[in-house]
């Protein structure tokens, strides 16, 4: 199993080198490298490379499910509470409402509960993974909720999902993979540090359904703010995206979201 890398080849500051121009493609395996290489040249020429042999063994090929899917209208609606903060459920709706070039804006809007909420979010699939690269939210509610550092506040499940550091998700979402805070512009928006992990493939059921899905614990901490620290588990599907988020807070309070359809 190979992933094919193709390439559109303009060779610049030789007018008329069609030779030097074309598309090239290339497959590589993980733990040997590349395998095979055809160049389709404009001047109708086609070079061939194949390996021949090696002593190097090829390695199980990582994931590529699409565990955040950027499809233009896709919606997940949200059912969340809070055992200690919040009187009554929030439900929310999250849709994708553009996708361009691996990156997509999602939109939140409340459907009924406490809280008035909506926000818009940019995400894009980065070297590193998912990360958010902007976010805007806004909303009024009557219930207390406590401080949260660096002025920031949980109004939707997305920022719950976004808080703290990134990437989201890695870009290839395989069990046992671990990444740490240490991203200056992170901090500088949340001050939050800690650890990600990828515990593995799950089950979990939700009023939406019974899923197989990929379980991510973070362990976080927020100086100085209770609330903002504790240990966040999530729960994304492939094809589908997050379909479960807990977040047990040091104030001992949990927030915990649900796909409701």
């Amino acid at each position: 199993m190979a992933a094919a890398v193709r390439s559109q080849i303009a060779l610049a500051g030789t007018p008329g080198d069609d030779y030097g121009s074309g598309i090239r493609t290339t497959w590589w395996v993980d733990g040997v490298g590349p395998v095979k290489v055809v160049f389709d040249h404009v001047d109708g020429a086609v070079t061939r490379a194949t390996l021949g042999a090696t002593n190097l063994k090829p390695g199980k090929p990582a994931s590529d499910a699409d565990y955040f899917p950027m499809k233009v209208g896709a919606t997940n609606t949200y059912r969340w509470t809070n055992n200690k903060h919040m009187t009554q459920p929030e439900v929310e709706k999250v849709k994708v409402a553009a996708a361009v070039n691996r990156s997509a804006r999602v939109t939140v809007k409340s459907v009924s509960g406490p809280i008035h909420a909506a926000a818009n979010y940019v995400f894009s699939l980065r070297l590193d993974g998912l990360r958010s690269t902007y976010g805007q939210s806004s909303a009024a509610t009557l219930e207390k909720f406590p401080r949260v550092g660096h002025g920031r506040h949980f109004f939707n499940p997305v920022d719950l999902m976004v808080y703290g550091f990134g990437p989201v998700l890695p870009a290839y979402a395989v069990p046992r993979a671990r990444w740490h805070s240490g991203n200056a512009f992170d901090f500088k928006l949340s001050g939050v540090t800690g650890t990600t992990r990828i515990v593995g493939i799950r089950r979990v059921r939700v009023p939406a359904g019974r899923f197989q899905a990929l379980q991510v614990r973070s362990t976080l901490t927020q100086k100085g703010f209770r609330y903002g620290s504790g240990v966040r588990t999530m729960w994304f599907v492939a094809g589908r995206g997050l379909v479960k988020l807990t977040f047990a807070h040091r104030d001992g309070s949990t927030d915990t979201i649900v796909l409701t359809k």
